[in-house]
């Protein structure tokens, strides 16, 4: 058996043995403790080096020296059969050893001071010296050092709005011999103002308290903050509601400290520190914009698109058009206030109206146009900003252009309903219509503003389309046929309509038509007519065009001996027969002729 001493908590890993044999060899087993690591298994064995890694070697006990270090006290064992005379030529065993040694931080802060060339060297080698009875030892390594206490860097908002969203951050610190040795962390934020924010977390381990003592009016420590250990630090998580009285200050600095009780004192080092605000950035804001916002008439007209080339657009003067959009604060994406925050009114054409809010940062409205202006501007902003109770210095920020309307009091309207009988257009009120072929008819629209985007023709066919057979052109029994205009483009357009079926209407049944359409800003069409043949545009004839007759013994005028007197009224009656019927007859022409002239004047 052979002993050694290793330091106690020493790791070995590595056991290395020279072995010399003197005379026959027999077989050989290596153990330490209950452990057998090596064997050699065959006779007449030769000088033989053994390495083993990781050799599991068992203490036997505990030896302590004079200068107090543990040893661990390893027996190696050597056991066989049959005797075995040898030497041990060499032994070696490896091990890792970790310590941590108090008290060289005056001796290496000296030495390292004077060997840095004012700490221009990156590294400082420090010299050691050790002496021991016997054996041999190989050093490598470094000075590894950090503070008592860490305050860990963190990250604040760079800019704070009042949004009714808490805002925060985390801060982590960590106690070099263990957290719970940090009794308070202090967070301190500065105002660019001269205001400050100051709380106090104590009672970390049992009973975490936050403590505000000052900047309720900037910052108030919402009842959610917390702290909890992760990964080895006491991580706090702060968390703030934004008074709307902190207005738009430049910059606030922040620092967060842990602090441990020594004596009474509070004892802690160099402060993690942070900035909100500062170069392009302000460290609160509470001032509002309207950053979007859209017209549109009750026809669901965006009369607001500015960059249409219609733009400005035609409403129907007197109506109401709804107005919507969105509230940010300023020099922001889309941060919003919450809807009891802010109030939006819009300018009309002098006249202030205001408006709903609907949600966070929403409102909409309803603004009437004017009745006599050709236009008026609409221009939003931010009424109130900030709650009822009011903001300390919140402001309206708009920056938007008003939107035109034009203001269309006047009605588009029908004219020159007429048919084309191949050869002219003729006037169809009253026009005779073959009903062998389909009718087409065509009538003028014009509007002085904005045309609306489609006219409706309404026709009724006597006895084909009168469904309850009273002879009567009810508007419910009118057939529809629809054609488009360009929308919004003032001036006037000929439409076309073709291909209207009267080929199975009876002879001179009643042909009945009337248009109606709106504009663009919703004025219905005049001029147009009504259901009905004594309220339509035109009544048209369906039937063959039958001469009209009349008989010159049927001519009556009541002369004085054949003559007609000056000064005096005569009357002249005929009698006029049609087979398409009287009302077929557009005009009848009376011409005179003198006993001294040759031609009828």
């Amino acid at each position: 058996t052979m002993s050694v001493l290793v330091p106690h908590n020493a790791n070995i890993h590595t056991l290395l043995l020279g072995i010399n044999p003197s005379g026959t060899t027999n077989p050989m087993v290596m153990k330490s403790g209950s452990n057998s690591f090596y064997q050699l298994p065959l006779s007449n064995w030769t000088t033989t080096v053994v390495s083993i890694a990781n050799p599991q070697l068992v203490s036997s006990g505990i030896h302590v020296d004079s200068n107090g270090r543990n040893w661990s006290m390893i027996d190696v064992e050597f056991s066989s059969p049959l005797s075995n005379t040898f030497e041990i030529g060499s032994f070696a065993i490896g091990y890792n050893l970790f310590e941590n040694i108090s008290g060289l931080g005056n001796v290496v802060r000296t030495y390292h001071e004077s060997n840095s060339n004012n700490g221009l060297v990156d590294i400082v080698d420090v010299p050691l010296t050790w002496n021991a009875v016997g054996g041999g030892v190989a050093i490598d390594g470094g000075v590894y050092h950090e503070n008592m206490i860490t305050n860990h860097p963190f990250n604040v908002p760079e800019t704070w709005y009042p949004s009714g969203v808490l805002q925060g951050f985390t801060t982590q610190h960590h106690h070099l011999l263990g957290n719970e040795n940090i009794d308070e962390i202090h967070l301190i934020g500065v105002d660019s103002s001269g205001d400050s924010i100051t709380i106090v977390l104590d009672d970390i381990n049992t009973n975490p308290t936050f403590t505000q003592s000052s900047g309720f009016g900037i910052l108030e420590l919402n009842n959610t903050s917390s702290v909890s250990e992760v990964g080895g630090r006491l991580t706090v998580d702060w968390q703030f509601e934004v008074d709307w009285d902190w207005d738009d200050s430049q910059e606030v600095s922040w620092s967060a400290q842990g602090y441990e009780i020594i004596n009474g004192n509070l004892e802690g080092l160099s402060p993690a520190t942070a900035q909100s605000g500062g170069v392009g950035a302000q460290a609160s804001e509470n001032d509002l914009q309207v950053d979007s916002w859209q017209v549109t008439d009750l026809f669901g007209h965006d009369l607001s698109d500015q960059f249409s080339p219609s733009y400005p657009f035609w409403a129907k003067s007197g109506t109401q058009v709804s107005v919507s959009g969105t509230v940010r604060f300023e020099n922001t994406l889309d941060t919003r206030p919450l809807e009891d925050d802010f109030v939006v009114a819009v300018n009309v054409g002098g006249s202030d109206v205001v408006l709903n809010t609907t949600g966070a940062g929403q409102w909409t409205g309803l603004v009437t146009l004017p009745n006599s202006s050709s236009d008026v501007n609409l221009t939003p902003y931010v009424i109130r900003a900030g709650p009822a109770s009011g903001a300390n210095g919140a402001e309206d920020r708009t920056l938007t252009n008003p939107v035109k309307i034009l203001v269309d009091s006047q009605s588009p309207w029908a004219s020159n309903l007429q048919v084309n009988n191949g050869q002219r257009l003729l006037d169809a009120d009253g026009y005779t219509w073959d009903p062998s072929s389909d009718l087409s008819l065509q009538v003028t629209v014009t509007d002085e503003q904005a045309l609306g985007d489609s006219i409706t023709m309404h026709y009724w066919r006597e006895v084909l389309d009168d469904t309850n057979l009273d002879g009567i052109a009810d508007e419910s029994e009118y057939r529809e046929m629809s054609k488009s205009l360009p929308e919004g483009i003032s001036g006037e357009r000929t439409l076309t309509f073709s291909g209207i079926d009267v080929s199975g209407m009876d002879m001179n049944a009643k042909f009945s038509v009337y248009f109606s359409g709106t504009d663009y800003a919703g004025h219905e069409l005049i001029y147009g007519g009504m259901a009905g043949l004594e309220n339509d545009m035109g009544t048209l004839i369906i039937a063959i065009n039958e001469p009209t007759n009349i008989p010159s013994s049927e001519i009556v005028l009541d002369t004085v001996n054949g003559q007609l007197m000056a000064g005096q009224m005569h009357n002249l009656s005929m009698q006029i027969s049609d087979a398409n019927g009287v009302n077929s007859i557009d005009i009848v022409t009376v011409k005179l002729l003198g006993v001294d002239q040759d031609e009828i004047g």
